[in-house]
Order: C-alpha cells, then sequence, then structure tokens
C-alpha cells in the first residue's frame, strides 16, 4: 500500500517505489543482513514487479528509509495485517544507531496511531540480539519460539500490544530527542 511520508528528526519513511528496486535487494545482501533474513534468489526485475504489487496489495505497507541528507540507508515494513494485527519486518538498516531506532519508534506509531492495530508480531532469529534488544526496549514480549523446518531454524515470536508500546515509547523519546 501506498501512504504519506512519515517525517521524524532523523530519519524519513517513503512508501517503496520500483525506483527503489536495487537498494531494496541489494540492502537484504549485504552480509550482516543475510546472516539474519532468508536469502533472497531473485532480480532486480522481479525485486520491481514484488514492489509494483506490494504497493496495492492491501494491509502491507513496504518504506524505504532515508536520512536526512536524502539517502536511502534502510527497508521497514508493516504487512500482514488483518483481524487488527501486523507483522514488523523487513528491517534492515545500514545507519546509525538514532537513525535505526527512530525508524522502528515511526513505523510503531504509524502501526498503533494511524493504522489502529492492537497488537504487531515480529518474528527474530535467537542469534540477532541486536534487533532483540530493539525489540525489547520497544516493550515486545516473547510469545513462544518457532521452528521453519524447511530451514531448519528458530524464531522468536515477540509481541506487542499498545499499552506496553505506550510505556516504552517514552523511554524512547526521552533517548532520541532529549526532551
Amino acid at each position: 500500500m501506498i501512504t504519506n511520508d512519515i517525517i521524524g528528526k532523523y530519519v524519513d519513511l517513503r512508501s517503496a517505489t520500483v525506483e527503489d528496486a536495487e537498494f531494496a535487494l541489494n540492502i537484504r545482501h549485504t552480509p550482516k543482513a543475510m546472516k539474519f533474513m532468508p536469502s533472497l534468489n531473485i532480480t532486480v526485475e522481479q525485486q520491481k514487479s514484488w514492489i509494483e504489487k506490494q504497493r496495492i496489495t492491501e494491509g502491507d505497507y513496504f518504506f524505504i528509509v532515508f536520512n536526512k541528507n536524502n539517502e536511502r540507508i534502510g527497508v521497514i515494513s508493516v504487512y500482514d495485517i488483518h483481524d487488527n494485527q501486523g507483522e514488523i519486518g523487513r528491517w534492515v538498516m545500514q545507519g546509525g544507531a538514532f537513525e535505526s531506532i527512530e525508524s522502528k519508534l515511526l513505523i510503531t506509531q504509524f502501526s498503533f496511531n494511524v493504522l489502529k492495530l492492537k497488537k504487531l508480531v515480529e518474528y527474530i532469529y535467537p542469534d540477532n540480539v541486536s534487533t532483540l534488544k530493539a525489540s525489547q526496549l520497544f516493550g515486545c514480549k516473547l510469545n513462544k519460539i518457532i521452528h521453519d523446518e524447511e530451514r531448519n531454524l528458530d524464531f522468536k515470536n515477540l509481541i506487542l500490544q499498545p499499552e506496553d508500546f505506550k510505556r516504552a515509547e517514552a523511554q524512547i523519546i526521552v533517548i532520541l530527542y532529549n526532551c
């Protein structure tokens, strides 16, 4: 789906366009990202086609993260939205800590305040320590461990509800904006 840009102090989120396909594909193929995400064995043309479809898919928001120099530094999504819940993921950043945390803050605020979701879920590799710490900072709670037979990997399934996020949001705002 396409939505208005989301503007922050350190980063802005913009709905992905086909012109972002090569960037989106390349950032997923960095060594850090490949360590914690399933590999995509697709071409740039296939990524363009996916973005075209994603832009009209109800309940799927895929953003490119820009720094304040208007440089693309990441991707993040909320998707698979149904029954007042969605999944946050596809989060790959090349920016600094404040940029990374603010990108997640902005999409979480968008999910709860604009989309009015009642629950967000995440699936994270247990050894992806930095993403797990960020999710815990936001108030996510471990729901269960899920084993993916196909890839022979375990994932941590985390849940975030608005009331848990609201408690964490104030602390995150102080950290990011010194308010």
